[in-house]
């Protein structure tokens, strides 16, 4: 009498085409004492897993997308290049600044070679003299060996070596500084071009210069 009443109504009867197959299909048929219960699987639950896992996937790529992993993709594309170029002013830095240290040992030890080349002959009557030609010569050699021979980055472009005999009595001004000199003084100076691994497209060539001297004093 139920099923008559459900029967009625068009809704009722779709009702019943869409619940009354599934409720068949999972009922089982009675089992006899020598036949064991056989049980009846119906297609709709796999359809419903189906659709259920493509709607997953579906709902996961729109969280991706516009939750809080769709986020992090912009900032990631945002911060990217800045975070390449503070790497490369990093490391075009520290090329720098040991390219800088190089030629200043390289210019401390010629100073230090060429000052070495006092005149005997005047030291013998009391007189502190420098042989300017071979104080010169040496300090650009001892120089031109060190930066060889610990491969400077740069290219070298210029190694002044200047000799000063001052006094005094009579004091002379310093070729590179300007300040005054009184003693006898080897100077030399390193004019390099360092291109830069990173930053050389934007800025080119980076002139780099450093000087050091060397002076002879009069133990007081």
């Amino acid at each position: 009498m139920e099923l008559g009443r459900l029967l009625d109504g068009s809704k009722t009867r779709r009702r019943v085409f869409w619940f009354l197959p599934f409720q068949l299909a999972n009922q089982s048929p009675a089992a006899t004492p020598h036949e064991p219960r056989r049980r009846v699987s119906s297609p709709l639950p796999f359809c419903a897993a189906r659709n259920f896992g493509e709607v997953t996937a579906l709902k996961r790529r729109r969280q991706f997308w516009h939750g809080q992993y769709g986020q992090i993709l912009p900032l990631v594309a945002l911060f990217l290049p800045v975070a390449i170029l503070l790497f490369g002013l990093v490391v075009d830095i520290g090329l720098l600044f040991a390219t800088r240290q190089v030629m200043i040992a390289a210019a401390d030890l010629g100073a230090l070679g060429g000052v070495q080349d006092v005149d005997l002959d005047r030291l013998s009557r009391g007189e502190i003299w420098l042989d300017g030609e071979r104080a010169r010569r040496d300090a650009y050699g001892l120089t031109e060996v060190n930066l060889t021979q610990n491969q400077v980055l740069g290219q070298i472009k210029e190694i002044r070596v200047e000799v000063l005999n001052a006094s005094l009595e009579h004091p002379l001004s310093h070729p590179f500084t300007g300040r005054t000199v009184t003693d006898p003084t080897v100077a030399v100076r390193i004019t390099a071009v360092v291109r830069l691994p990173f930053l050389n497209p934007f800025l080119g060539e980076t002139p780099l210069v450093v000087h050091a001297d060397a002076s002879v004093l009069e133990k007081r």
